[in-house]
């Protein structure tokens, strides 16, 4: 567990997971193992990392100044914080995980819908209707 998670009481600790570089298949195993993806960025274009999260069903919780993560709020998988504080993304955090656990998440349903949004043949088609 990283530093700051140390602060945390060992009940916290224990739910957390930080990792460093993944492989493909470590990744695509992680995700399908979670439902929540975190990304606590300051500043991202477009988080891939989140579109991959979203395709494996994962839920997404980030801060609104970067728009993919208000996309994924407004579009029912995801939660936002507004101020780049710990007690606030704290706060996002427990909505996101109070949505999973009062059954307001469907994975399958958000894989697929993701899925035919991010994938590359999808991207491309779109791209390609452009021209």
């Amino acid at each position: 567990v990283a530093s700051f998670a140390l602060k945390e009481p060992a009940q916290v600790q224990q739910r957390l997971s930080i990792h460093s570089a993944m492989s493909p298949a470590e990744l695509m195993d992680r995700y399908g193992q979670s439902c929540i993806h975190f990304l606590s960025s300051r500043t991202e274009g477009f988080p891939n990392v989140t579109a991959e999260a979203a395709c494996m069903g994962c839920s997404s919780v980030g801060w609104g100044a970067i728009g993919a993560f208000d996309f994924f709020s407004r579009d029912g998988f995801g939660s936002v914080y507004q101020t780049r504080h710990p007690s606030k993304m704290a706060l996002a955090l427990g909505e996101e995980a109070r949505h999973w656990s009062n059954g307001l998440r469907d994975p399958l349903k958000s894989s697929i819908r993701y899925r035919s949004l991010f994938l590359a043949p999808e991207v491309a088609q779109r791209v390609k209707a452009l021209l």
